[in-house]
């Protein structure tokens, strides 16, 4: 399957057990029946988008921000936008406050039950908004000058548990039907939160370390803070993988790899599409995409999404391509 597309496929996610699509590229946002691409919903006038799409298929949220009136390049006000994707309106809107810098890294999160919207952003500001009853609470609010590098959060399956990255120095975790902040873990390098492990109750997390020969995926103990690796390079070579994603039964890992192939004399970097098993770290299926060239290395795989525990889509330059397991 190939979808072509006019630009770039920024962000992808699916809802409604599948059968929703929701796809940004640089023309905006929209959504559409999956496969039959159908639009039922889009989104074009608006800047600096970044995504979430509810697991129900039923809610878009997006991070967006306005113009001041007669002063192009300042950015006036900052907002989250909750839209109905059915009914083509917004549910809610939730201005962010923002210091002196103009912060440009967000992560929207649903939950499992989309019921809740919690929006991390890397200036350290955190909120948590009830789609149903449109309350918003500031579990954090943003600090002046220091950004973290990967702003992340997840959710507990079994609980209404949020856990966030905070500036690169803790990961806190908060009870959102009592705002309660149930635990705090200290850490010492960079971690991007990217999933929870049912059978062992254990957060998957991206490990990076001070050079792309030191990262790797691993299971943190969420009481403890152990970290455990699970999937990482061969040493000494080059290995900076991007876009960790989950299938939905939580099976498989999927991300875009920045990593080097040995050969005879010398070795070459390259960008390929890696899947592994998410309790034994085994490689499952390796895709190239992008190999050195006269020009360099040109990175041409910008997204991921799992349809399936079988089918991953593969958001491109110019199309979606689908590998199948």
């Amino acid at each position: 399957m190939k979808i072509d597309l006019a630009d770039q496929v920024q962000w992808m996610a699916f809802g409604n057990r599948g059968t929703r699509i929701a796809i940004h590229d640089n023309n905006g946002v929209k959504v559409c029946e999956y496969p039959q691409l159908n639009t039922i919903f889009a989104l074009t006038d608006r800047h600096g988008l970044s995504c979430a799409f509810s697991p129900d298929g039923r809610t878009l949220a997006c991070g967006t921000y306005l113009w001041s009136e007669g002063f192009i390049g300042k950015v006036e006000r900052h907002l989250i936008e909750i839209w109905d994707v059915e009914k083509n309106e917004v549910i809610e809107r939730v201005e962010l406050p923002h210091k002196r810098e103009a912060p440009t890294s967000y992560c929207l999160v649903f939950s499992p039950d989309s019921a809740w919207l919690a929006v991390v952003r890397e200036d350290g500001l955190v909120v948590a908004t009830h789609v149903r009853t449109r309350k918003s609470t500031y579990l954090e609010q943003p600090r002046e000058r220091f950004f973290q590098s990967m702003p992340s959060c997840i959710f507990f399956r079994e609980m209404c548990i949020l856990a966030y990255t905070y500036l690169d120095e803790a990961i806190k975790l908060v009870e959102l039907d009592s705002m309660r902040r149930i635990h705090t873990l200290k850490v010492n390098n960079v971690f991007q939160l990217f999933g929870y492990r049912r059978s062992d109750a254990k957060m998957l997390v991206a490990k990076h370390g001070k050079d792309d020969y030191d990262n790797q995926f691993a299971t943190m103990d969420i009481d403890s803070g152990n970290v455990v690796p699970l999937i990482e390079g061969r040493r000494g070579y080059l290995w900076s993988p991007v876009y960790p994603t989950l299938s939905p039964s939580g099976k498989y890992i999927a991300a875009v790899v920045l990593k080097e192939t040995p050969t005879l004399l010398f070795s070459k970097p390259i960008h390929s599409v890696d899947i592994w098993d998410t309790h034994t770290g085994r490689l499952v299926s390796e895709t190239i995409t992008d190999k050195m060239t006269d020009k360099g290395l040109l990175q041409s795989v910008f997204s991921l999404a799992f349809a399936s525990d079988r089918n991953l889509l593969v958001g491109k330059r110019g199309s979606i391509e689908e590998i199948v397991l």
